[in-house]
């Protein structure tokens, strides 16, 4: 359980979240937050009874899927506890009948599709602050009550420790290992740096028109030998005109790049080092 403070007004209306889903708990508490509610939370069936009984919320958002004892018998023990009980479920979209059946029963005033987000409160606020129906389960309700829930309980609130020390040897403890001698970065440093020193030759030299003699492969009669500068993003293109431009001092997005980058590389080889 865990008491949520949202305001200082001690008379605000109280709202009961109960999900075992954490972020679907801190969308909703973040939603009746801004309406100026308080909020408890609780992601326990049988504990959120409880809570319901203890507090008497003005809203109920239960989840059908919970542990110890799920929304729909949750919600006939709130409802036989308090027939102004008013509840909304919220379901995965793959429970909508399952939704529609445990609303009849237990006269919850909505069933929500899950993820429930502000639009969709807003959306049906209506009916979810409306008249709350009969909850014809009631008469079933001893049938529909869990014949495990004790056990369920009792594993919640006091499962058993097994001494695993006891129960088998220990293993013998492994052999130390002689300290590893950490990684050289030197050669990597190194690499790196003809690396960037070549691509920026590469690219000066190309922004200049070095490859220029590469402009004979080019067999279209578009092509021009003042335009020896190949072009980076179309260098698949080098065998007509799109892969290939006029030298410095005309230059391209892509030549900057090249430059920029060969220098960063460069610059981060150094300072590893």
């Amino acid at each position: 359980m865990v008491r949520v403070t949202t305001t200082d007004d001690p008379g605000a209306q109280l709202v009961l979240i109960v999900d075992n889903n954490q972020y679907a708990i801190m969308r909703l508490s973040q939603v009746f937050t801004q309406k100026g509610w308080r909020i408890e939370v609780c992601e326990d069936g049988d504990l959120a009874v409880d809570s319901y009984v203890q507090h008497r919320p003005d809203l109920v958002l239960l989840s059908l899927d919970i542990p110890t004892m799920d929304g729909h018998i949750a919600a006939l023990e709130m409802r036989e506890s308090d027939s102004h009980a008013r509840i909304a479920f919220m379901v995965s979209r793959n429970q909508r009948q399952l939704a529609a059946d445990a609303t009849h029963s237990a006269g919850a005033v909505a069933w929500l599709e899950k993820p429930v987000t502000q639009s969709i409160i807003d959306g049906n606020w209506d009916m979810i602050m409306g008249d709350i129906p009969e909850a014809p389960g009631l008469e079933d309700l001893d049938q529909l009550y869990p014949e495990d829930v004790d056990d369920m309980r009792a594993k919640r609130d006091d499962e058993d420790v097994v001494d695993v020390t006891s129960a088998m040897p220990l293993p013998a403890p492994l052999p130390l290992l002689a300290a590893l001698p950490p990684p050289s970065t030197k050669r990597a440093g190194k690499g790196l740096r003809r690396f960037g020193f070549l691509s920026l030759i590469i690219s000066a030299a190309n922004t200049f028109g070095a490859f220029g003699i590469l402009n004979s492969t080019c067999s279209s009669v578009q092509c021009t030998s003042d335009a020896t500068r190949i072009n980076w993003l179309g260098i698949h293109n080098i065998g007509n005109e799109m892969g290939w431009s006029l030298p410095f001092p005309t230059m391209g997005i892509p030549d900057y790049v090249a430059l920029g980058a060969s220098i960063l590389v460069i610059i981060y080889a150094f300072i590893r080092k």
